[in-house]
């Protein structure tokens, strides 16, 4: 069995010919020979010879006049509008639960002796009075954090009183 020397970029730009690169391993050959297995083409084929001349040491210094600039919009928006096909198995599944209904108890109304109004009865007609208004709209739902700071002011008043 023959074994090939594969060439590098700076073999190639050293001998300044033209060199072909096979992309092709040798290495886990079955040794079984066929016709068919000796007669397979590889895969790739390039020549290095070209891109070893393009390419230029870093501390080669270029004149303006010497090189075009040219500007590939595409490569600045190439993760714009781009679309990933979804395999069957991470699309998510539908799914639901049951929630429990809202309690539509007050658990809390403001007592009558927290609303005050200096004058019981409007002087206006057509204005309603105060207290009607108050029994009819002041109503809180309390939870659990309102229940806190609701024992934790009590304690302080209580403490101040003391």
């Amino acid at each position: 069995m023959k074994r090939h020397r594969h060439l590098s970029s700076s073999d190639s730009s050293d001998n300044e010919s033209p060199s072909t690169s096979f992309s092709f391993c040798s290495k886990y050959r079955s040794k079984s020979k066929t016709p068919t297995n000796e007669q397979k083409k590889p895969a790739e084929v390039f020549r290095k010879d070209l891109i070893s001349a393009m390419k230029l040491p870093d501390s080669h210094h270029i004149n303006p006049d010497e090189y075009y600039l040219f500007a590939d919009t595409w490569k600045q928006e190439w993760e714009k509008g781009v679309q990933v096909p979804a395999s069957p198995e991470t699309i998510p599944q539908p799914s639901l639960r049951i929630v429990a209904e809202k309690v539509k108890q007050v658990l809390y109304t403001r007592p009558r002796k927290y609303i005050s109004c200096s004058n019981q009865e409007s002087a206006e007609p057509g204005y309603i009075n105060i207290l009607e208004l108050a029994e009819s709209m002041c109503r809180y739902d309390l939870d659990d954090m309102d229940i806190f700071w609701l024992q934790e002011v009590n304690e302080e008043l209580a403490e101040m009183v003391l």
